[in-house]
């Protein structure tokens, strides 16, 4: 059996089963950006090496300082796109990524590599040009105002403004 290993993780309302761990849920933190959205931080005691979050490591410091959620790429990945925990590129009309967006890369990761994912810090792209205050969704593989009209619907973030983004990977919705 592995050494236990704690990460802090955001999950979706129903948990799926752990086996063989210990879940303990922390006080709720409200966010007054995103409204009356409260989150539970949840503390997992992974004490199996099967769980639902094989190929997920335990938070890293990316070179720029940042916390990121470290994630093994299933496939290349390019800069500025969401992406599950199984390290694919996330898609909003596809429903077995429901409840398993976890970040955003910041650069392009081969497949097989390590991917220093974002999920609550602030990411500039010159190429971007939102509008300060926009509600950014998860639509299909993109970032973009409209939410998906099927699938799922997730928040993935904010527009700081027209190229910078405060990343808050809220709750999905299933369509």
């Amino acid at each position: 059996m592995a050494d236990p290993v704690e990460v802090e993780l955001l999950l979706p309302p129903t948990l799926p089963n752990i086996e063989g761990g210990s879940v303990e849920v922390v006080s709720p933190v409200s966010d007054g950006i995103f409204g009356d959205f409260i989150e539970s931080r949840l503390f997992v005691e992974l004490t199996s090496e099967e769980s639902f979050l094989d190929g997920i490591e335990p938070m890293g410091t990316s070179s720029g300082g940042l916390e990121t959620i470290d994630v093994v790429a299933a496939e290349d990945l390019p800069a500025f796109t969401m992406v599950t925990v199984n390290g694919n590129i996330a898609d909003s009309s596809n429903v077995t990524h429901y409840g398993k967006v976890v970040g955003i890369t910041l650069a392009s990761v081969v497949s097989g590599s390590l991917a220093g994912l974002i999920d609550d810090e602030e990411v500039t792209n010159l190429s971007w040009s939102w509008v300060a205050g926009q509600k950014l969704f998860l639509n299909g593989t993109a970032l973009s105002i409209t939410p998906p009209s099927s699938g799922f619907c997730q928040m993935v973030a904010v527009a700081r403004n027209n190229n910078t983004i405060i990343m808050r990977i809220e709750v999905p919705i299933l369509l």
